[in-house]
């Protein structure tokens, strides 16, 4: 009790290289807490821009159909497999998928596509592509297509355009039919507005000849981070069916490892930011040992012994940690919030641009994570008590009769 005294009354005898120590502290941890929330914020961005707008979170498939598109990798039954994973409590949605490759036409143009085939309602609840159109309205009716901004622009084609689709069916027929545009989405991700049309999948069934069969189910789900384990009872649950059950880091590697150099960021910015506390905290005790020098050479004259010393400085360096863990973090948690919902808006100055695969918005959010909140706090107080050990123990060293004589 006598050493935690002393080290709160040691504390405010210089208030203000004590309030200053602390303010330094506190800008520290507010600012980090603010800049892994942007990280944070950042990678939910990534993620958001590839499975909102194609691929899911999860995908089944058959065999490596994710690998090699080969079109006559399909499965049927694919209404049980939707009922059987809607009723994981982890499973916030199912939309199956049939896929074709082909030639659009529109008048005097004509360009490869990816043809989707999609179930518009069940789609809309997996993916928010139906989100990301400027103009016209989505798919409601089958000889209806919905296609890029930049695809449209390449065959000169508006809402209301009338244009032909000609491609390879399951039989070896050729099959061909009109279709009307009735929207155009603009992602951001130049390959889906360049090379993507979206229709609706009974008519493309038909047109393929490929009847009861499509070629995945993309799902979503709560936690798009925990989507590998997700991923696992997923497959276990659909494993009489013999299909391929796929998170989003293995249908996306390059994005998977984009992210992983993020978090890993996270760790170095930690590192670097409390590298710099430690080493003002350590100075201020610097200081304090050399302004203390006379009073610490009484104290052990007095019969404290060395580890007192060290325990004085040590609960002095708690106490400061302390406050500056409490105040940094309302003030840390005050800004993620505010930015949470208002954001960093760039878009003056800045234009979207394609990260690996993904579009990033000139807005930049906070994304609060009780990790991103924690760890800062809990590594400020352990920087406040590793930095001053040091300073205390050259403190605690010092000739007790050369202390005092010191003016």
């Amino acid at each position: 009790m006598l050493i935690i005294k002393m080290a709160y009354r040691n504390l405010w005898r210089n208030k203000g290289r004590t309030a200053l120590t602390i303010l330094v502290m506190v800008i520290s941890s507010s600012m980090l807490m603010v800049t892994i929330g942007l990280l944070n914020g950042m990678v939910g961005e990534l993620i958001a821009s590839n499975t909102d707008q194609y691929t899911g979170h999860i995908q089944i498939t058959k065999g490596k159909y994710s690998d090699d598109r080969d079109f006559y990798q399909s499965f049927d039954r694919y209404r049980e497999v939707m009922d059987k994973v809607e009723g994981s409590p982890e499973v916030l949605a199912a939309a199956p998928r049939l896929r074709s490759f082909g030639l659009l036409s529109f008048e005097n143009n004509t360009t490869a596509v990816e043809m989707l085939g999609i179930e518009p309602k069940r789609e809309k609840r997996v993916t928010k592509l139906d989100q990301s159109l400027i103009s016209g309205t989505f798919l409601s009716g089958p000889n209806e297509a919905v296609i890029g901004s930049v695809l449209a622009r390449r065959l000169d084609a508006k809402v209301g355009s009338q244009l032909v689709y000609v491609t390879t069916a399951a039989d070896g027929s050729i099959g061909n039919d009109l279709l009307t545009v009735t929207g155009i989405f603009k992602t951001g991700n130049q390959d889906y507005d360049r090379s993507l049309a979206l229709v609706s999948l009974p008519w493309l069934a038909d047109l393929l000849v490929y009847f009861k069969r499509i070629h995945e189910i993309a799902l979503r789900i709560r936690n798009a981070n925990a989507a590998v384990g997700t991923a696992q009872k997923i497959a276990l649950m659909v494993r009489d069916y013999s299909l391929t059950v796929e998170p989003w880091q293995d249908i996306l590697p390059v994005l998977n490892q984009a992210i992983n150099f993020y978090r890993m960021e996270v760790w170095v910015i930690l590192l670097v930011f409390y590298l710099g506390a430690g080493l003002g905290i350590m100075n201020t005790f610097f200081m304090t040992v050399y302004e203390r020098t006379r009073e610490f050479g009484v104290m052990l004259t007095l019969g404290m012994t060395p580890g007192g010393i060290r325990k004085v400085m040590i609960t002095e360096a708690f106490f400061m940690g302390g406050v500056s863990m409490l105040l940094g973090g309302a003030v840390g948690l005050g800004l993620v919030a505010l930015l949470f919902f208002h954001g960093l808006d760039f878009s003056f100055w800045l234009t979207p641009v394609s990260y690996f695969g993904s579009t990033i918005r000139p807005v930049f959010y906070t994304k609060i994570t009780w990790q991103g909140i924690i760890y800062p706090m809990i590594f400020l107080v352990v920087t406040s008590v590793v930095s001053v050990y040091f300073p205390a123990w050259r403190a605690s060293r010092l000739d007790p009769v050369k202390a005092i004589r010191k003016i």
